[in-house]
């Protein structure tokens, strides 16, 4: 059985790349003009970076425990490895949600093998497959 590969859009992949490797993708939240946004999904990065050009405020969130269980959660119940690359613990707390969510599906898939790695950065130094 393959590994599946997941990041998150800290990495900054081209969606072109995610899909064409079939990398699973967690996105993160946007927060602009009173709206939130999923990073890459509804909104795209150069819409926020626009947005910060022309001075507005767009703040960004990690991904809710939910969410995140919901995109692990179909790969614990086939009991598919897993191999997630989080964005930098540094600069977010994507990482420890991910050492949570996975403890607690532990309880319920126990033979569910998910590698959390904490990149230590961001961007394209997070997604790079080189």
């Amino acid at each position: 059985m393959s590994i599946q590969i997941i990041t998150d859009s800290g990495a900054d992949l081209p969606q072109s790349y995610i899909r064409e490797h079939q990398i699973a993708f967690l996105p993160l939240v946007v927060h602009w003009n009173g709206q939130d946004y999923e990073d890459g999904i509804t909104i795209e990065p150069k819409q926020v970076y626009d947005a910060m050009r022309q001075g507005h405020t767009v703040k960004t969130a990690q991904p809710s425990p939910l969410a995140m269980k919901e995109l692990f959660l179909p790969y614990a119940k086939e009991n598919r490895p897993c191999l997630y690359i989080a964005f930098s613990s540094k600069l977010s707390g994507t990482y420890q949600t991910a050492i949570a969510v996975r403890s607690e599906l532990l309880d319920e898939y126990p033979e569910f093998r998910l590698t959390i790695i904490d990149s230590k950065c961001a961007s394209l130094g997070q997604g790079s497959p080189s």
